[in-house]
Order: structure tokens, then C-alpha cells, then sequence
């Protein structure tokens, strides 16, 4: 007699699959703060433009954090703010200051749209 390795039946198998959260490197709720706090810089803030004219925008993620609201370093660090822009495709670099992001008004409108915003 062959034991075997599953644990659980194909049936509760599939149901448990069925039930696991969504779970990516950075959390859906945080990367919609990170949108908000995109959106509320950008109102604060004049646009630049790119030599081809697109309206774009930069800033630290510490001044993301403190234009969205979204909350104390100890609560939500810059890592996590900076791998959320990584992610979702904006340009970043380091300065003196830390770490920067840039993002384009297209960017934005279909980062809005895909977190309901």
C-alpha cells in the first residue's frame, strides 16, 4: 500500500484554493493609498512637461505620504510607498533627500481607473 501526499481530497482542495486571498508583493489597499496620495500631490503642485509635452509630475515619497495622508513612517514605510510606484510602472531615482517618483496625468487617469478612484 502507497501512502499518499495530499492531505485533502481533490474537492476540498479546489475549495481552499478558491478561498485564499489575492496575495501580491504589495497589498491592493496600499497601493491605492499610494494612487491617492499621487492625486493629492498632483492637485498641490504646478505639472512640468516633458520635451514631447506630456504633463508629468515628481516628488519624494515622503512628500506622497504627506499629501495623500497615508500615514506615519512607522505605520507605512518608504520601501513599501517606493516598491508600490516600482510596481505600478512610475519612473524612480534617488536623491539626497531619498528616494523620487515622476508619474504622468495618463498614468494617474489609468491608475485612478483601475483602483476605482
Amino acid at each position: 500500500m502507497n501512502p499518499t501526499t495530499e492531505l485533502f481530497d481533490p474537492k476540498t482542495q479546489m475549495e481552499l484554493r478558491q478561498a485564499a486571498p489575492q496575495v501580491t508583493n504589495v497589498p491592493w489597499d496600499l497601493a491605492r493609498k499610494v494612487v491617492k496620495g499621487l492625486e493629492a500631490h498632483g492637485e498641490k503642485t504646478t505639472p512640468h512637461k516633458d520635451p514631447s509635452g506630456k504633463i508629468y509630475w515628481e516628488a519624494s515619497l515622503k512628500e506622497i505620504r504627506e499629501a495623500g495622508e497615508i500615514g506615519s513612517e512607522e505605520t507605512l514605510s518608504n520601501n513599501r510607498i517606493g516598491r508600490a510606484c516600482k510596481i505600478m510602472g512610475l519612473t524612480g531615482w534617488r536623491e539626497t533627500d531619498g528616494y523620487h517618483v515622476a508619474w504622468s496625468k495618463d498614468q494617474l487617469d489609468i491608475l485612478k481607473k483601475y483602483f476605482k478612484l
